[in-house]
């Protein structure tokens, strides 16, 4: 008997452990769906929520067999009601419709909007009608120009959405301005973590996602668009992001050249600015015709890779202290290769303008590798420490003769201890251009300068000393050389810091001694060869004249 009573308290026991497990599952995924499976309800908005697939998925939208009409209520309000019959995490699948927005749609926490049609790019151009279909997806038709369209909270989602905006006046420079199609919020004590946007579409909107709130783990793949002033602000610790396979093609129903709105999105259009970000990615990215492209303000640690540029004013900026930022296996191209529909009126480059511009002497440490360059009035600026510049492919001569000098790399002063080495740089059929140059103390190695008509390299400081730059073709052997100073300033010793041998030419003047590593030559004038760091010093109570020259 008493063994009997000891199993049946063991079993009891188990099944308490059984039941205790259970709950703490439930609450760990948070599942309180309010539509049994298999029942259909009708929001107040007269949308069918079709049958609940499963304990965390339901459906919405026009139907044949139910008579759907929205009795006036905002659609947003209609779709957030059927958020709320998850009672949960879960998803909301949307049936191809024209969903009409006059507010703001808030996505509640760990809920995925989801289209069951794929979002279409429209049956011609992009912008302008979009090749409108009406009901042809699940289209989120925006109107409202002082409220933000959606609100994105921690772990939610939106998939297959198409984004569409009236259309703007095409001849005009001061296109309708609309808030932030999407924003992220706060959700009580939840931060937008875990956030979604997947195979989306953008037609017309002025500005699309303002991620300036403190987030982490963002990510969106599949995004393509057009968009007229902004497309992606991220501020304030943006943690982990990833941007993948997201295009910006401003090609506005078909106007051509011209034509003012088309100007305006070409001037004035910022594909991705990134502010105080670190540990992120983009990649497989393009941008057309665009003001600026990617910048990275006080960044750390992002990661930009296989992205296009063509036809960007400003295509890459690393600024306001940009730190250990990769830009690696890009493409910077000046014309456009593939769509024919956007024309400006005016040059969008010139000589000032640069494919990469590292633009202050706080952005240190960065790497820039293995991108091809064949745009803009310099390849790469360089005006911070410490960052390395290798193996770029930098083509042609970027402008034509009307404009200024054409450089392949330019070292700035800010760009002391930076190294340049292993990059390709040719001329072509332009006949401005030139190098590299640099203002400060730079490793210059391993570098190929071909076909470049005013001169493979230019030391603008005037100044050789703890410069580095050996076996470079076209720069070494160099020939004639900048002098560490006009005249040798008497009992000063001046240090061969080229990396090729050095014939130093000394004559005239009131010569006493000739040094050479420290030791007297015995003679006041003469040619001496000055291998790599070796050193020259004159003694002399009237200036002599001298050269040096490459070998």
């Amino acid at each position: 008997m008493k063994k009997l009573i000891l199993i049946l308290a063991l079993v009891l026991l188990l099944c308490s452990c059984v039941d205790a497990a259970t709950k703490i599952g439930l609450d760990r995924i948070n599942w309180s769906h309010s539509v049994p499976v298999g029942e259909n309800i009708t929001l107040s908005g007269g949308y069918i929520l079709g049958e609940a697939i499963s304990e965390n998925t339901i459906s919405v939208g026009p139907s044949d067999v139910y008579d759907f009409t929205t009795d006036g209520t905002a659609d947003e309000l209609t779709l957030m009601e059927a958020a709320a019959a998850l009672g949960g995490r879960g998803t909301v699948l949307l049936a191809a419709n024209d969903y009409q927005f006059r507010g703001t749609l808030t996505v509640p926490l760990g809920v995925e909007f989801r289209a069951t049609v794929p979002a279409i790019y429209g049956t011609g151009l992009l912008g302008g009608d979009n090749g409108f279909v009406t009901n042809s997806t699940a289209r989120f038709c925006i109107t409202n120009a002082t409220h933000t369209a959606v609100k994105l909270t921690g772990g939610s989602k939106l998939t297959n959405i198409d984004f569409y905006y009236p259309n703007q006046e095409t001849n005009s420079s001061t296109p309708k301005i609309y808030p932030y199609t999407i924003t992220l919020a706060v959700s009580g004590p939840q931060w937008p973590a875990h956030v979604s946007i997947m195979n989306c579409h953008i037609v017309n909107a002025y500005d699309f996602l303002d991620a300036t709130l403190g987030h982490s783990h963002l990510v969106i793949d599949g995004l393509v668009g057009t968009v007229i002033h902004k497309g992606i602000l991220v501020d304030n610790g943006g943690h982990g992001d990833i941007y993948n396979n997201i295009h910006f093609l401003p090609h506005y129903g078909g106007q051509t050249l011209g034509n003012l709105l088309i100007n305006y999105i070409c001037s004035n259009m910022t594909a991705f600015e990134f502010r105080e970000c670190d540990n992120g990615i983009i990649s497989q990215c393009g941008i057309w015709n665009a003001g600026s492209g990617i910048i990275l303000s006080g960044t750390n640690g992002l990661f930009v890779t296989q992205c296009i540029f063509d036809y960007v004013k400003s295509p890459l900026v690393l600024k306001n202290s940009a730190l250990n930022n990769i830009i690696e296996d890009n493409t910077f191209v000046s014309m456009q290769s593939n769509y024919n529909y956007a024309y400006i009126n005016t040059r969008i480059y010139n000589s000032s303008q640069r494919a990469v511009y590292i633009s202050d002497t706080g952005s240190g440490g960065n790497i820039i590798s293995s991108n091809v360059i064949r745009s803009g009035g310099c390849g790469i600026y360089n005006n911070g420490p410490r960052n390395t510049i290798t193996g770029n492919s930098i083509q042609f001569g970027f402008v034509n003769s009307s404009y200024d000098l054409s450089i392949g790399i330019n070292n700035l002063a800010g760009g002391s201890d930076s190294i340049i080495s292993g990059n390709y740089m040719t001329g072509g059929n332009r006949i401005a251009t030139l190098g590299i140059t640099t203002y400060s103390s730079a490793n210059i190695f391993g570098n190929a300068i071909l076909s470049v008509s005013n001169g493979a390299f230019y030391d603008n400081a005037h100044n050789i000393a703890k410069k580095r730059i050996t076996n470079n073709i076209g720069i070494n052997p160099m020939g004639d050389l900048t002098e560490p100073a006009t005249n040798p300033v008497s009992g000063t010793t001046y240090t061969n810091y080229f990396g090729c041998p050095v014939l130093v030419t000394v004559s005239g003047g009131t010569v006493s001694q000739i040094a050479i590593n420290g030791a007297n030559t015995g003679l006041t004038s003469g040619a001496f060869t000055l291998g790599p760091d070796n050193t020259i010093k004159v003694t002399h109570s009237g200036d002599p004249t001298w050269t040096w020259t490459g070998l």
